[in-house]
């Protein structure tokens, strides 16, 4: 697997995987926020050049926020998103970033032991946050100052 920032010509498959892995898919006019100056964005791809991941986060001054980590169906449990979060929080220290924040279904027990194994931690619910089916979202933290 090649991990790389995401760039233009990714905007297609990135919408695909966004329909394949969620209920409420953002388009590719929201995607192209991902290669806009205040975020950081990067995707895995195969050896064929098939991008089997991504992960994205915008920032402000030093506080970043992860919007999106998918990956399709047929990638999962290889560690594609680890590898992804683990460049994300690389690269976010590189850019002064101290604090992350994220989203994530109650339900998604397999994301939630991720971003504790990644280093972030419970700090809230915000209820009835996800639809197609309602669902509370967690919020989880992390600080990069360690």
């Amino acid at each position: 697997m090649n991990i790389r920032r995401i760039c233009e010509k990714d905007l297609e498959r990135l919408t695909d995987l966004e329909r394949e892995c969620f209920s409420v898919p953002w388009s590719a006019e929201s995607l192209r926020m991902l290669l806009q100056d205040n975020f950081l964005a990067f995707c895995a791809e195969d050896d064929d050049g098939t991008v089997q991941a991504y992960a994205g986060m915008m920032y402000v001054l030093d506080e970043g926020q992860i919007v999106n980590v998918a990956t399709a169906k047929e990638a999962r449990r290889r560690g594609l998103a680890e590898q992804l979060l683990r460049r994300l929080l690389e690269q976010a220290r590189q850019q002064g970033i101290t604090f992350l924040s994220l989203e994530v279904r109650q339900g998604n027990l397999p994301a939630q032991e991720l971003y504790r194994k990644l280093g972030f931690s419970f700090a809230g619910v915000r209820p009835n946050y996800y639809v197609k089916p309602r669902e509370n979202a967690l919020i989880m933290i992390r600080s990069l100052l360690d």
